[in-house]
């Protein structure tokens, strides 16, 4: 498994898992979260530099 930011575990555990458990929506964020999560796991570098981009972005974009 690849490295991933802590404050994303985080937020992946603490926001996502609990919504995917309840079946609630997920916003894009935890998606992208979901996402990052998803290719740590396989070991796709490819894929988690993208979804780690993307959790920049929302982020950045944020209110």
């Amino acid at each position: 498994m690849l490295k991933l930011n802590s404050n994303i575990v985080l937020d992946y555990f603490a926001n996502v898992l609990p919504k995917k458990t309840a079946k609630l929506p997920l916003s894009e964020l935890d998606n992208a979260v979901e996402k990052a999560v998803k290719c740590a796991q396989k070991n796709d570098k490819k894929g988690l530099q993208s979804a780690m981009e993307l959790i920049g972005r929302l982020m950045t974009y944020r209110k």
